[in-house]
């Protein structure tokens, strides 16, 4: 991750040469050449605090975020995408034998200031609203007490210093308003380190539904010590699976729950989860879809995951099949419906924070209604 702060380091610097060209050429003279430098130096250098927080998150007041940080990234944004609309622009015309320098920064300015409201949207509004997606998710021998059972899903919410409490507060309020039977949480509650736990912690308690609210851990949650937060949600009744499963019941018919603990810190179990595991149907939970193969392998039924957050950018209104990760890791997307498999279902959820850059561009923050149906 520290390589990664760095390699954006100087991406930034690099980002920011052209813009500062274009205002030298806008500002005539040594004093805007130099007033361009200055800028660009001051901007580039300031991404390394806010990338800092992704390892080391800590509280921000919410003047900070309104008025340095979320503009920061609007602009940040707008630097690193406006190439994609100058250069080939630039690049054409040079090949022609242009060479006008006026022309070209004008350009880049024009390019520059034309991506600033769509990343303001992305940044400042778009990430903030959820939206609620419902499946009829069809379960092969349900019995007949679950058909219409409902499923409310959270991921990836990252309450941190860029989402804070009362943002992740709103979302409880929506998924209550669904009436859910179930509540089930697929991971990744804070970005990273122990600083937001009780946050989180007051933000989930108001989740209700008839069965509870059953969770997993994700890798952000073990980016710092993990116990002291599983212990503080179990104090608000809701109950961790760690390579654990247990069942709710209705009419003398059971619905086999399975939750698997983080891949990355090399705590998953298969074995030991469906080791405790009881008849099929079986609903898997597991945070990272890396490993959806080898749960199909062990009986599951029906699995949940999240972690990928589909990129946080993706094409509107296809973004479920075209976004930043689905031409690279295809495995590691939802899509508009569950995915089938070797005989058993699969969603990956879009999650409803963020990590790294606060952006969503095209894959809003969701509340996902599974409605288990019969068949």
């Amino acid at each position: 991750m520290r390589r990664q702060v760095r390699q954006l380091t100087w991406a930034t610097y690099v980002l920011h040469v052209p813009l500062g060209g274009a205002l030298a050429w806008t500002w005539d003279g040594v004093v805007g050449t130099s007033l361009a430098l200055v800028i660009g130096a001051v901007l580039g250098a300031y991404v390394r605090a806010p990338m800092a927080r992704v390892l080391h998150d800590r509280p921000l007041g919410i003047w900070r975020r309104r008025l340095v940080e979320e503009p920061y990234y609007v602009h940040w944004l707008a630097v690193l995408f406006s190439p994609l609309l100058w250069l080939p622009v630039g690049m054409a015309l040079f090949a022609l034998g242009w060479r006008g320098g006026d022309w070209l920064g004008g350009s880049i300015l024009t390019a520059y200031l034309a991506l600033l409201p769509l990343t303001a949207w992305g940044v400042v509004w778009r990430r903030r609203r959820a939206e609620v997606r419902t499946f009829d998710v069809p379960v092969p021998d349900l019995a007949e007490p679950f058909d219409g059972y409902r499923v409310v899903q959270l991921s990836d919410v990252h309450v941190g210093s860029m989402t804070p409490r009362e943002l992740v507060a709103s979302w409880v309020a929506q998924a209550n308003r669904l009436a859910p039977d179930l509540v089930v949480i697929t991971g990744d509650y804070v970005t990273s380190g122990v600083a937001f736990h009780h946050d989180i912690a007051a933000a989930l308690a108001p989740l209700h539904a008839r069965d509870g609210v059953i969770a997993i851990m994700g890798n952000h949650d073990y980016y710092g010590d993990g116990q002291p937060l599983m212990r503080l949600l179990e104090a608000e009744g809701i109950r961790i699976l760690r390579n654990d499963a247990t069942e709710v019941a209705r009419d003398g018919a059971s619905l086999t729950i399975v939750g698997l603990d983080d891949v990355y810190t090399e705590r998953f179990d298969a074995e030991a989860a469906f080791a405790h595991a009881g008849p099929r149907p079986r609903l898997v939970l597991a945070h990272d879809p890396i490993r959806f193969a080898e749960l199909r392998a062990h009986g599951a039924d029906l699995i949940l995951g999240g972690h990928s957050h589909w990129g946080q950018v993706g094409v509107p209104f296809m973004a479920d099949r075209i976004n930043a990760l689905s031409l690279i890791h295809p495995e590691l997307v939802g899509t508009s419906a569950w995915t089938e498999r070797d005989g058993s279902r699969h969603y990956v959820h879009p999650g409803l924070g963020t990590t790294g850059i606060p952006l969503r561009f095209g894959v809003a923050p969701q509340i996902a209604l599974h409605v288990l149906r019969a068949t």
